[in-house]
């Protein structure tokens, strides 16, 4: 895709950026209008894929489909780090980041499989096999899971997907997503039910306070014992108890000290700059504002990395997830 065709892409959907961005009560009932925008914001905003954790930090991996780097496109994965007892965020390169990790990384949250088929893992290493649900024109193959060749029996609805998994005890947590005719819509949230048995223990969604309905990825804290959350808005941390706290809702827009599109964490729902998203996809740099010293840009042309701590203040970042 051309630049011009995305310029002209983002001058069409402008306006509907005007539209409240609050979160849906119920994930199924959703003004298509605001979805519209929601979807094709999803598709270019980057998406949480993993979490990883020590003493005294959390780490995420976030990447979109594509950027262009020299005309040529390619996946962008961004690193974080969430400092625990400061609870500033600080974007970082890959090498900085696995290296804070070493020792430490789980196993990939999913790995796609042909067609329809995806292989599911806890962060325990637990593997399951899962057949994405279609159920619209006519069809109705419904989701299918497997856990060491034999059929798991799960309370999710059949014509829903299983988007993220984790194991928690004596419980699955596991995350849902619809593949409709447009693509992929929210579903159910999270639904906890039992690991021995399919009896629901509990379903999580906007209304209990999660930042979003597509779950992305579900993992545990080894060290806090809650769970963390990436929906396609945001993160939260849930407690035992399933008491759900925010981190941050992203969103992506213009850093107003370097001028460069940035990704943010908000307190509170809101759209990215449709602009930023524009500048970070074509891998837009301001030369005024080389890279940060302390990072080493991997591919020349592109805007990974900022480098540089942003502190929790007006809702610029994250929350304390402390006292969740």
């Amino acid at each position: 895709m051309g630049w011009k065709a995305v310029l002209g892409l983002w001058l069409g959907y402008g306006a509907l950026f005007l539209f409240p961005s609050g979160a849906w009560a119920n994930c199924r009932e959703f003004d298509w209008d605001v979805w519209v925008v929601w979807n094709v914001e999803n598709k270019w905003r980057p998406q949480v894929k993993n979490f990883l954790f020590s003493k005294t930090e959390v780490g995420f991996v976030a990447q979109v489909d594509w950027v262009l780097v020299g005309g040529v496109p390619e996946e962008d994965v961004r690193y974080f780090i969430i400092d625990r007892h400061t609870n500033k965020i600080e974007e970082v390169n890959k090498d900085y980041f696995y290296e804070k990790f070493r020792d430490l990384t789980p196993p990939e949250p999913y790995e796609e499989r042909d067609g329809r088929m995806m292989v599911l893992r806890a962060s325990n290493g637990v593997e399951f096999l899962h057949q994405t649900a279609y159920c619209h024109e006519g069809a109705y193959e419904t989701h299918r899971l497997w856990r060491k060749g034999r059929p798991f029996p799960t309370v999710v609805d059949p014509c829903d997907s299983i988007s993220a998994l984790e194991i928690v005890d004596d419980q699955l947590w596991l995350g849902t997503i619809h593949l409709a005719e447009e693509g992929y819509v929210p579903a159910d949230g999270v639904v906890v039910q039992s690991l021995r048995k399919p009896v629901r223990i509990r379903k999580i969604g906007p209304k209990e306070g999660l930042a979003g309905c597509m779950i992305r990825v579900i993992r545990r804290d080894p060290y806090t014992d809650r769970v963390w959350v990436a929906t396609e808005r945001g993160l939260n941390v849930v407690d035992r108890r399933f008491r759900v706290g925010v981190v941050g809702y992203l969103y992506e827009d213009f850093d107003p000290v370097s001028g460069r599109p940035t990704l943010f964490l908000s307190l509170s729902p809101r759209w990215s700059n449709p602009w930023a998203l524009v500048a970070s996809a074509l891998s837009v740099r301001d030369p005024k504002f080389p890279p940060s010293p302390t990072l080493r840009d991997e591919r020349a042309g592109a805007l990974l990395f900022r480098g540089r701590p942003v502190s929790i203040e007006k809702g610029k970042v994250v929350c304390s997830f402390q006292d969740v």
